[in-house]
């Protein structure tokens, strides 16, 4: 199901949804004594970060990924890592790069999905193993959309596409290499539902326009056009939308 959610201010949207999350967190952290998330990069969520930034969240039981990643360094303006950590994990962050760093921290346990690699597709088997061992499942997953339909760094029409969108794919990440773009890894769709509770946050009419285009046409060749619609359109877990003029 759809939940579509509307606000006439990103200071509303971020409230509204930062509570939800709060909340998301709370409920995993009671059932299984941690929570595991995954995090959208963009500027889209970056408010929404460094209000969760402020609250009292219990840090040293999560355990964080990226929804996906440019395969460019840490430091690199364009990585979704880089973004993470320097507005939610601000102060609050310990980096997982190998099955020997974890500790006794009381930080949050960012598992990087960039590693040392020189390629995506290269480096997709370590990261493959550190998203099996550290978040095998997932509590809560956070999406943007872009102005394409592309969620994650699943993007129209790539050789891979159908492969990403596939609930049969037994893998949690792959290399992507949208055309124009940088080299990237992406979780798939079938461990992004791996959630219990999906938020997806846009913003501007023509992403509005984007959800309204797919949400009532249940054409599955449509996902190959706008990948946004494989998420709208399976039946395994509820969409909640967030969305702000």
């Amino acid at each position: 199901m759809i939940v579509w959610r509307e606000f006439d201010t990103t200071e509303q949207l971020v409230q509204a949804l930062g509570t939800e999350i709060v909340t998301s967190v709370d409920r995993a952290v009671q059932t299984t004594e941690q929570c595991s998330i995954a995090l959208a990069g963009g500027n889209t969520p970056k408010p929404l970060y460094e209000w969760l930034n402020t609250q009292d969240l219990p840090w040293d039981q999560l355990k964080l990924t990226l929804t996906d990643e440019r395969w460019v360094g840490v430091l690199d303006d364009d990585s979704n890592q880089k973004l993470v950590e320097g507005t939610l994990l601000l102060s609050h962050a310990e980096a997982e790069y190998d099955l020997e760093s974890i500790g006794g921290s009381h930080s949050a346990q960012l598992v990087a999905l960039k590693n040392s690699a020189q390629s995506a597709s290269e480096g997709q088997p370590i990261t493959e193993e550190l998203l099996d061992h550290y978040l095998p499942m997932l509590d809560v997953t956070v999406l943007g959309m872009g102005v394409d339909g592309h969620i994650a760094s699943i993007f129209p029409n790539m050789e891979n596409t159908k492969k990403l969108l596939s609930l049969n794919n037994p893998n949690r990440c792959e290399a992507t290499a949208p055309e124009g773009k940088h080299e990237r890894i992406t979780l798939t769709l079938r461990y992004l539902l791996s959630a219990p509770s999906i938020y997806l946050i846009i913003s501007g009419q023509d992403k509005k326009e984007i959800i309204d285009r797919v949400k009532n046409n249940r054409d599955p060749a449509l996902a190959m056009t706008y990948p946004v619609h494989a998420l709208l359109h399976q039946n395994h877990r509820d969409v909640n939308i967030f969305w702000t003029p």
